[in-house]
């Protein structure tokens, strides 16, 4: 089952994020999506699945 974290690059989503690895969910199970591309490059070298989308900009959801 692949769990989404939306805002992934931000304070709370990278302590969700942690909390998942901690309790044993795998990183390829986890789709971090967020707008920071540097932090998303950090999330994806940890093995973590990653994409970059914005709210803000009118094109989510596809």
């Amino acid at each position: 089952m692949t769990v989404a974290i939306i805002g992934a690059t931000g304070r709370f989503g990278a302590f969700t994020i942690d909390a998942l690895l901690q309790r044993g969910t795998a990183a390829d199970d986890i789709l971090a999506l967020g707008r920071t591309t540097d932090r998303l490059a950090g999330l994806a070298e940890r093995g973590l699945r990653t994409a970059t989308v914005d709210l803000s900009d009118g094109t989510f959801p596809p």
